[in-house]
């Protein structure tokens, strides 16, 4: 296989799995230009984690006056899927 392929079909595969997810339901079928500032931001993550401490790092320094809702979750298990789904949709 050449290497300059593999991108392409990489992307490929991107698209085919985004059209499958949007036909689903999955994915909102339009998307919405991000603002330049958030209000709010929503966290979805393990109870302790690296990414949660690294977020609010961030945030503090970028985004003062953002909202923050840290939400926490399984990320390991059977639990994982269902949780992260159900917070996902619910978060507002």
């Amino acid at each position: 296989m050449r290497s300059e392929s593999r991108p392409r079909e990489l992307l490929a595969r991107i698209e085919q799995v985004r059209r499958l997810l949007t036909n689903e339901a999955s994915l909102p079928i339009r998307k919405q230009k991000l603002p330049f500032l958030p209000r709010r931001v929503g966290l979805i993550t393990g109870r302790a984690s690296a990414a949660e401490r690294d977020v609010m790092a961030t945030a503090r320094h970028r985004w003062l006056s953002s909202a923050i809702r840290v939400i926490n979750v399984a990320v390991q298990g059977p639990l994982a899927v269902p949780q992260i789904g159900w917070r996902i949709v619910h978060i507002g």
